[in-house]
């Protein structure tokens, strides 16, 4: 189990120059992302937001660095992400997603207080071509678990949600019942394939 880098709590306008997921101990003289290399430390970025949208002014966003080793499946658990959930100050609603090099997934919910669900486990596949980060996706975990616990949990940027037959925007949720009796079984977990 790997742990969390915590770079930046703050908030913020959205930029056109993002500059990319980079781990800001090693970076190349240009400041763009390094290529990725099979079995050498990458950096990806977690980033929790308490709001589903990013076209709003200002809002407050958490961002966790993480370097596994490119070509290698990888689990990361943000321990006591759920039974901390109410200090980050981030809202009923918490949305994820991973970012590596130039290239970011599309959002997925970690929690929503208001429907009373939380979706603790989330796999994010990096697709890398000669080195360079094509694209950041998310699996269906729907196919995972009970019919009864499946829902839809892709948002675009604008926090609308994002369906698309054929896609994987599925994902397996707990009640936060469960998760009240056992906090540590909600912490959020991510799974990272390449």
């Amino acid at each position: 189990m790997m742990r969390f880098l915590l770079l930046a709590t703050f908030c913020f306008r959205v930029r056109a120059e993002w500059g990319g997921c980079i781990d800001p101990r090693v970076s190349s003289e240009s400041g763009d992302p390094t290529l990725v290399t099979a079995g050498q430390p990458t950096p990806l970025c977690l980033v929790v937001a308490g709001s589903g949208s990013w076209e709003d002014q200002d809002f407050t966003y958490k961002r966790l660095l993480f370097t596994p080793n490119a070509d290698k499946y990888s689990t990361f658990v943000v321990e006591g992400s759920y039974k901390n959930r109410n200090s980050y100050g981030l809202g009923e609603q918490i949305f994820v997603h991973v970012a590596s090099g130039k290239k970011l997934s599309l959002q997925r919910l970690y929690t929503d207080e208001s429907e009373r669900v939380v979706f603790p486990f989330l796999t994010a596949i990096v697709s890398v071509e000669k080195g360079e980060v094509k694209g950041v996706s998310w699996d269906d975990s729907s196919i995972y678990c009970r019919k009864d616990h499946r829902s839809e949990n892709t948002y675009r940027y604008n926090g609308k949600e994002f369906i698309k037959p054929d896609d994987n925007t599925g994902g397996c949720y707990f009640p936060s019942a469960k998760c009240a009796s056992a906090p540590a079984e909600c912490d959020l977990k991510i799974y990272v394939v390449w």
